[in-house]
Formats: C-alpha cells, sequence, structure tokens
C-alpha cells in the first residue's frame, strides 16, 4: 500500500512539472499583436482635422505608444512621419530624441483633445446639413450618412444620446423639403408617439432605396424605348423612301431601277448605253455622278450589274480596237 502512495505522490510530482514547464513557455511566448508587423498596419497621416484625432490617437497608442518593443526615438520618428500638414507643423522645431517625444505627444493632446470642440464641431455639421432634395437618391443617401457620422463621433465621446435622440430626429426631419415632409408624415404609424432616430433612418433609407430601385428600372426602360423608337424610324424611313424615289428608266415610283421589271428585260449592252447615257453611278444607280454615292457597302446585285458594265465595255473597247488594225 505505501508502495502504491509512493508511486502516485511521483507521478503527481512529475505532472506539476510539466504543467510548470507549459506555463513558463506560454508566458514567454511573444502575443500575436507583439509579432504584427506596424508596417502591416497602415495608419492614416494626421493632417489636423479635429474630427480624426480621436481615430487617429487610439491607432497610434494601441500600435505605437504603449508598445515597449519600440523607443522613444523611434515612437518619435514614427509620429513626425505621420503628421503632415497643421499638425506636422505643431512640432517641426522638435527633434528626434527622447525627451521631446513625451513633450511632442503632450503638445499634440493639448491641442487636439478638445472634447468641447469636438463634440460642437459634430454638432453643427448637424445643424448645418442642406435641405434634402426629396426626389434625389445622392441627397437622400448624403444626409443619411453624414448624420450616422457625427452621431458615432458623438457618442465616440462617451456622451450618452439615448434621451437626446428624439431632438436629432427632429432636426433632420426639419432637413426635408415639403414633399419629403409629406412622405415622411405619411409613413408614420404611430401619429401620438414621439418620433425616434431610428425612424427617420429607416424612412431615408427606405426613400433612396426605392429612388434607385426606380431610376435603374426607368434607365433599362429608356434604353428599351430608343431600340423600340430607332428600330420604327428605320422601317418608317425605309418606307418613306420607297415610297418617294422613282425609277430611272420607266419613271414609275415606288421602286428602283434595279427592281425594275422592264430593265431587266432590257440586254446587257442596251443596259449600259442606257446608263452611260443618263449618266447614272455604275453602283447604286441612283446619282448622276459615282462620287455622289453613298452606299457604305456594294450589294450583290450592284457588284454583279458594275462587274457586267465593266466587262461589257472592256469588250467594246477590244472590239474597236481589232477593227481600227483591219
Amino acid at each position: 500500500m505505501q508502495y502504491l502512495m509512493d508511486e502516485c505522490e511521483g507521478k503527481m510530482h512529475y505532472i506539476r512539472m510539466a504543467v510548470s514547464k507549459i506555463n513558463r513557455k506560454q508566458s514567454q511566448t511573444p502575443s500575436a499583436f507583439c509579432n504584427l508587423k506596424v508596417e502591416d498596419i497602415k495608419i492614416s497621416p494626421f493632417y489636423g482635422d479635429l474630427s480624426q484625432w480621436p481615430t487617429f490617437k487610439d491607432i497610434f497608442n494601441s500600435l505605437i505608444h504603449e508598445n515597449s518593443q519600440f523607443s522613444k526615438v523611434e515612437k518619435m520618428y514614427r509620429l513626425k512621419s505621420y503628421l503632415k500638414d497643421e499638425a506636422g507643423r505643431l512640432i517641426q522645431h522638435l527633434t528626434v530624441t527622447n525627451e521631446d517625444y513625451l513633450a511632442a505627444w503632450e503638445i499634440l493632446n493639448n491641442r487636439y483633445e478638445n472634447r468641447r470642440l469636438l463634440f460642437t464641431s459634430q454638432f453643427d455639421k448637424i445643424l448645418d446639413l442642406p435641405t434634402i432634395n426629396s426626389e434625389s437618391e445622392t441627397s437622400l443617401k448624403g444626409c443619411l450618412d453624414k448624420s450616422r457620422e457625427c452621431i458615432f463621433a458623438i457618442k465616440g465621446l462617451g456622451i450618452n444620446l439615448s434621451e437626446a435622440e428624439p431632438f436629432l430626429a427632429r432636426i433632420i426631419v426639419r432637413k426635408l423639403d415639403k414633399e419629403g415632409l409629406r412622405l415622411y408624415e405619411q409613413s408614420v404609424k404611430k401619429t401620438r408617439e414621439i418620433q425616434t432616430l431610428e425612424d427617420v433612418f429607416n424612412f431615408l433609407e427606405q426613400q433612396y432605396l426605392a429612388l434607385e430601385a426606380v431610376s435603374g428600372k426607368t434607365l433599362s426602360g429608356n434604353k428599351f424605348q430608343k431600340r423600340e423608337k430607332s428600330f420604327t424610324n428605320i422601317y418608317v424611313n425605309s418606307t418613306r423612301n420607297v415610297e418617294q424615289v422613282s425609277c430611272a428608266y420607266c419613271k414609275i415610283p415606288g421602286h428602283k431601277i434595279t427592281y425594275c421589271k422592264k430593265f431587266k428585260f432590257l440586254t446587257t449592252t442596251q443596259r449600259r448605253e442606257f446608263v452611260t447615257k443618263a449618266k447614272l453611278c455604275f453602283v447604286c444607280m441612283e446619282h448622276y455622278y459615282s462620287s455622289k454615292c453613298n452606299i457604305p457597302e456594294k450589294s450583290a446585285l450592284n457588284v454583279v450589274l458594275s462587274i457586267t458594265f465593266c466587262c461589257m465595255m472592256n469588250i467594246n473597247r477590244k472590239k474597236s480596237k481589232n477593227r481600227k488594225h483591219w
């Protein structure tokens, strides 16, 4: 019995040693965040825009300022590389040293860490929203996006807007034009309840989505109408042209010389003589001069006629030459 107790105690000691060894390895292994290179995450430059300061500060704090792997000199170098324009000029007199890093970070916080200005700038953007054109999806979408952006920025300052949302909703509703206000009032389901911000946002979203759907159908409908109209115009114009044209040989309207039955009964020599005498184009047989021919591609019939006429002319020329030799 004592032997079994000693054996169990020895195994328990071995297990404790193994667990302790594993814990030491885990504590010595750096986290995935520490292994992540800063270069793998692109930090957007900060130009001095007050509304962009909270985002820049949080990212820089997490990746560089609170990262013990970087010395203060490295932090200062990286900080200067991310600051542009007004923000860069604010600390341009400081050098890249250990002592100047904390001073530079404090200067930036004193300038841009202003909760009052951050709040007023975001709230003023809501107040200064332009009148919403209820027939423009761009205007509706722009108001919705800008309002949400400003409200999220205000909430990011730690301000609870749950009780102030009805006031914000009313401000946004007042930005609607007359038609938009009429549509909004028609969409209200609980007419005796105080409007909520979410209801206003849902209305704006539904409106611009509906306009986008209608505009898409209108564009496709217009394309179909244009194609149908162009086809109709081609048919009508071609019909009119057939009615207006008259045969150059028999002078009867309604057909061209290439479709004239009387002209087809003539011999090739007679056809050639008529075309030459009437000074018609050997290709289209409509114009008096070949240079005015506007047929982009020669039809099969015209090509045959043209070749036939040319052949007949060449044959006659050869006959006349042979007669001279006689």
